[in-house]
């Protein structure tokens, strides 16, 4: 029997490799577009031209839409792609096989996730997982300080600039599962939702991000009052 911890890892780590796939190909239509993910300053200037650029672009628009991929890349990262999900959905199938749940799929069930509301979960939970994605998260993002990924940098990723974006912006602005059962935390400037919905920075609960880990706890605010019990048997 497979261990259910590894089961859960390996999925994770799956789902992972879909959201890198996303991120290379956004990365390299920045490039493409003449932005420098080597500038330590990025975010903290603003050149004459950085202006003029701005300006110009539709609204709506990041970097990266500015451009167009060739076909020989995009057929490339449409493969990856494809690899990356025919992986995890392997991964589900061999723990059903072995009567187990994985931990994201209980989790996407158990609070109606879509794909849209899934992935960006997956999006918030990177940088808990590999720091590297805070380096990244602040190039797409313009400003080498933003190292959580920002409701903007969601849309970027998942969404297509016009309807597409417009609808998924008016998922957010409502109560989506995501931020009605606190499975992801908004941070806004003097902790309320003043800051407007594109610039809320997006991180995932501790406690989901310990129970995905098998190290589950309640929150610290509620652990003194708190106690964990099995859940009842629902056999015969």
């Amino acid at each position: 029997m497979i261990d259910a911890l590894e089961l859960d890892m390996a999925h994770i780590q799956a789902e992972m490799a879909c959201i890198d796939v996303l991120l290379q190909r956004q990365v390299r239509r920045w490039q493409k577009a003449g932005q420098d993910p080597a500038d330590a300053f990025r975010g903290l200037h603003a050149t004459g031209m950085d202006v003029a650029g701005l300006l110009a672009r539709p609204l709506g628009f990041n970097w990266g839409e500015m451009v167009d991929l060739d076909e020989t890349e995009e057929r490339a990262f449409a493969g990856a792609a494809a690899t990356a999900i025919d992986r995890a959905e392997e991964l589900v199938d061999v723990a059903e096989q072995e009567g187990h749940t994985l931990r994201l799929c209980r989790l996407a069930g158990r609070f109606g996730l879509s794909r849209f509301d899934f992935d960006m979960f997956l999006i918030c939970l990177a940088p808990a997982l590999d720091l590297r994605y805070e380096r990244l998260y602040g190039f797409l993002q313009d400003d080498v300080t933003r190292r959580r990924p920002q409701v903007s940098l969601v849309l970027d990723l998942l969404c297509e600039p016009g309807p597409d974006r417009w609808r998924a912006m008016a998922h957010l602005a409502g109560s989506p599962p995501l931020f009605r059962h606190r499975l992801v935390q908004r941070d806004s400037d003097g902790g309320s939702n003043r800051t407007p919905l594109l610039g809320q920075a997006l991180r995932v609960d501790p406690a989901v991000e310990a129970w995905l880990h098998g190290q589950f706890a309640p929150a610290a605010e509620i652990q003194p009052f708190a106690v964990l019990q099995p859940a009842p048997s629902t056999g015969p």
